[in-house]
């Protein structure tokens, strides 16, 4: 996956080289994985991403060895450090996946 100078998702922007969301005037810093994860959410935004694709993602930029546990924790994380952007959630559908909802 090549990774984009800037993502914009209404009204927020995110960076994942800097590793930064920009929304409102705050910032929010990103750990690596939650980079790659939101990076894969946001270029699919609006539509589900499986969990077997994020873990590939992470497979090939971050981790050796990826479960849909490392997954389900990781995205979890990342649902705490967006939380004060409410333009942006994380969605599960149907224990398959995930989708970034942008409002």
């Amino acid at each position: 996956m090549l990774q984009v100078p800037e993502i914009a998702l209404g009204d927020v922007t995110f960076n994942p080289m800097a590793r930064r969301v920009y929304s409102e005037g705050d910032v929010i810093e990103l750990t690596e994985q939650e980079s790659y994860l939101l990076e894969a959410l946001a270029l699919c935004a609006n539509t589900m991403v499986t969990r077997r694709m994020l873990c590939s993602v992470l497979q090939l930029r971050y981790l050796r060895v990826c479960t849909h546990n490392n997954i389900s924790v990781a995205i979890l994380r990342l649902r705490d450090r967006l939380s004060e952007v409410p333009s942006l959630a994380i969605r599960t559908i149907n224990s398959d996946g995930y989708k970034l909802v942008v409002s």
